[in-house]
Parts: C-alpha cells; sequence; structure tokens
C-alpha cells in the first residue's frame, strides 16, 4: 500500500510516498481502509521537530491525526460486525504514527461510526478541531450561557467549530479573521465579526469572560486589557515555554492563562458525535488527492485556509 512519510525532521520536502506492506490488525483492533485525512497544524508541528522531545528520533514517520475511512477486517476480539462501517476518527497516538496511508490499523477508542448528516470527506476533518473546540470550552473554560467570548482566528478548523458550539452554549461571539473569512464567520453564528485588516483588536472597549486565542499571535499580555476579572484565556500553543508561563501567571492572576491540550478519548468522541448528529457543520476548504499530498501541505502551512483542508484517497 501506499503512504506518505518522513525520514528526518524538516519541512514538507522531507516527505515522500512510499510502498510499504498492509497492516494487519491485532486482536482488539480493525483494518479501515482510509477515505480521507484532514490536515492539522499539530502534523508540521510533529514533523518540524517541535515535538521531538516527545517523538523521539526513531524513523520513518508517517503523518497525519484524523481520517475517514470503511471497516474492512476485524481481530477476533471485536465482538460486534463492522464490516463496511463507514467510521472516522483519530491517530492512536499521532506523535508515534500517523494515518496517511491506504490502510490502517485502530483501536475501537479511536473511531465513531459516522454520522447519517456528513460525508466521509467531511467527517475526516472532524476529530482534532471538533475535540478541540468542545474542550476548550466546555472543559477549560467551563462555558456558561450569557458569557461573551472572543476568537481570535475564527475561520480556521477549531475556530469554525468553536463559534458553533459556543452558540449552542448561548455565548456572545466575538470573532477575529482576515477580510476574506468575514463572511463565513457570520455564516457560521458569529455575533460580531472584527476584520484585522481594517481593524486593530487592541483598540476594541469590550471585555470578554473568555479568549480563545487560536493564532497564538494575541498573547496573554495583550489580551488581559481585554479580560473580565475572573476571565479565562485559551492559548493552544502548548510548548514548555507557554505551559511554564501559564502556570505563575496563574498563581497572582484571577484573568487565568489556560493551555489547550486536546485529550483524544472515546468519551469525548461520542459527545462529539451528538453535536454532529444535531448539526453541527464541517468547512471544507480544499480538496487533495494522495498523490498531491505533498504539495497540500506545502500549501497549506504557508498560506492557511478557511475551513478544512483534505486529502482523498478513493
Amino acid at each position: 500500500m501506499k503512504t506518505l512519510n518522513y525520514d528526518r525532521y524538516g519541512d514538507s520536502s522531507v516527505l515522500k510516498i512510499c510502498e510499504v506492506a498492509i497492516p494487519i490488525p491485532k486482536k482488539n483492533e480493525v483494518l479501515i481502509k482510509i477515505n480521507s485525512v484532514a490536515i492539522n497544524p499539530l502534523d508540521w508541528k510533529i514533523r518540524n521537530g517541535m515535538l521531538k522531545i516527545i517523538t523521539g528520533n526513531h524513523f520513518p514517520k508517517n503523518i497525519g491525526c484524523e481520517f475517514s475511512g470503511i471497516v474492512e477486517k476485524m481481530g477476533e476480539e471485536i465482538n460486534e460486525n463492522l464490516i463496511g462501517k463507514k467510521v472516522f476518527g483519530f491517530a492512536d497516538n499521532p506523535m508515534k504514527n500517523g494515518v496517511l496511508s491506504e490502510y490502517i490499523c485502530s483501536t475501537l477508542n479511536c473511531i465513531q461510526e459516522v454520522p447519517s448528516t456528513l460525508s466521509l470527506e467531511e467527517a475526516s476533518a472532524v476529530s482534532v478541531c471538533g475535540l478541540a473546540a468542545l474542550q476548550s470550552l466546555k472543559t477549560i473554560a467551563q462555558a456558561q450561557s450569557g458569557q461573551s467570548i472572543l476568537i481570535h482566528g475564527c475561520t480556521g478548523g477549531i475556530g469554525l467549530f468553536s463559534i458553533q458550539l459556543a452558540n449552542k452554549m448561548g455565548l456572545n461571539i466575538y470573532g477575529v479573521c482576515s477580510t476574506k473569512g468575514v463572511e463565513i464567520s457570520k455564516e457560521y453564528g458569529c455575533h460580531v465579526v472584527i476584520d484585522y485588516n481594517k481593524e486593530n483588536i487592541l483598540n476594541i472597549k469590550q471585555k470578554f469572560d473568555i479568549i480563545l486565542d487560536l493564532s497564538s499571535k494575541l498573547t496573554y499580555s495583550n489580551a488581559k486589557n481585554m479580560m473580565n476579572p475572573s476571565s479565562i484565556y485559551i492559548d493552544p500553543n502548548a510548548t514548555p515555554e507557554v505551559m511554564l508561563k501559564s502556570f505563575f501567571i496563574n498563581l497572582v492572576s484571577s484573568k487565568k492563562c489556560k493551555v489547550l491540550l486536546t485529550k483524544f478519548n472515546k468519551e469525548f468522541l461520542n459527545e462529539l458525535t451528538t453535536f454532529l448528529k444535531n448539526g453541527l457543520k464541517v468547512k471544507i476548504f480544499k480538496t487533495y488527492s494522495f498523490e498531491n499530498s505533498i504539495i497540500a501541505y506545502k500549501e497549506t502551512e504557508q498560506n492557511g485556509s478557511i475551513g478544512k483542508t483534505i486529502i482523498k484517497l478513493f
């Protein structure tokens, strides 16, 4: 089968398409024929070596954190008949091995059946950003109806999910994006959209209960001037430096600084699936073939996306 991997850390030029054997599922695993894989910033953070203290120096490594596909085989300990089922999910351990291959093996803890409301392509772009948005609002911020939230970088994968979930939770939603993202931000439910090409976010007078800095460009030092007492700033850039800084901030300030460390587990995946069944939408920005997957990574890293970019294998 074909797979996309790399044998050293670096930019997208280290990626290469290789031929490897189709994996054999263990007793507690299923074999999945991959339909689509969505691109996430975590992919290139791992590939660039930013997280090599965790990922180590064992090569080759495969890339990709989330996928959709169809179950083709089951291990002997799997009790339910899943053959032919459409599933989506996340890599069992993306820090060690990714999912951008024609086939992967997965445990049931990492997958969920695709809701009838989604295509396989859409389902591939759900797990990472959907879980990040859900945990940011529900677990970290413990958002309550009537609170105000600023989503800085609201048109990326996490941003568009966050807008929709914040609406379902009854929040007052302000979003920050470029001119080209204003209309889709409104379409997905943002109450007030600030175009950073036309307005300096630091000049606004509004105070917020929650600031979700998905761009990691606002920074806590700037955000605290826009925060209510006992409010929370969430940073998805979970570097050791940011985590240490947030620890000391939280010792002395009521304006808390929290780092998003997304938990990938079945419980949260089940909860996210319920939201998907009840109308949570997925925005696909662009679709590439597997043969153009290296180009897909290069262009997404350089140019960003409104919604999610996916690589379609069949």
